[in-house]
């Protein structure tokens, strides 16, 4: 076998800094390039593999000389690292939505939205940095076309003869509140961060709701 390994004197040039050892990688890129042929088409295929060498150690070294620096473009230092926002749920928001009148799916984007914070700037997939939603009036939620007569909820036990079918009509003289709940449950990670977003919704028959301490900030659907 052929040892390919590098010449001490080489390596410890090659394990410093590597703005140090990018003579080396050129002198090896040009050996390599002499060594293809001594046709036409090799010499101009190693001319052009030189010039781009070039221009990529140019590239290196203006981008870590801009680090180095701290040049800012478009308001911001060229870093490497990635901000990661923190989560609190203390600094989360707090927002009432009246659901008179609102449209099923509409409402339901909005809530579903606001609970994952992807209106927030330092929105994170893997996060919970979304607000805490309210939703008032369940029980006039509308809902367009026939899915009143034809919209059906399915529950199974998983044995024979377990599979339980609901309208949503019945469902919403019972328990209105649970169709907002399924429908928002829906348009959420099914995970556990999605199980952990869904508690911060909460939502009630009536006008009434046990979190006027927490203030909520009142906005509209549309």
């Amino acid at each position: 076998m052929v040892n390919t390994a590098a010449p001490p004197a080489e390596r410890d040039t090659i394990a410093g800094d590597p703005s140090e050892h990018d003579g080396y990688y050129r002198s090896v890129c040009r050996k390599k390039v002499r060594n293809e042929g001594n046709s036409r088409k090799g010499d101009k295929r190693g001319k052009i593999r030189i010039i781009l060498l070039d221009i990529g150690i140019l590239i290196f070294k203006l981008h870590d000389l801009l680090n180095l620096k701290g040049v800012r473009l478009n308001g911001a230092r060229m870093d490497s690292k990635t901000l990661v926002p923190k989560q609190d749920r203390e600094k989360q928001k707090w927002y009432l939505i009246d659901a008179e009148g609102e449209v099923l799916g509409r409402l339901a984007t909005k809530v579903a939205t606001l609970l994952r914070g992807k209106d927030s700037p330092l929105f994170t997939p893997h996060l919970d940095m979304g607000a805490f939603v309210v939703v008032i009036n369940a029980e006039k939620i509308a809902l367009t076309g026939r899915k009143l007569l034809l919209k059906k909820y399915y529950s199974y036990s998983g044995y024979p003869g377990g599979l339980k079918e609901t309208s949503v009509q019945s469902m919403l003289q019972k328990h209105p509140e649970r169709v907002v709940e399924k429908a928002v449950k829906g348009m959420l990670p099914h995970n556990r961060l999605g199980r952990r977003i869904n508690k911060k919704l909460f939502v009630y028959t009536g006008k009434d709701h046990p979190h006027k301490s927490q203030k909520p900030e009142t906005i509209s659907v549309q």
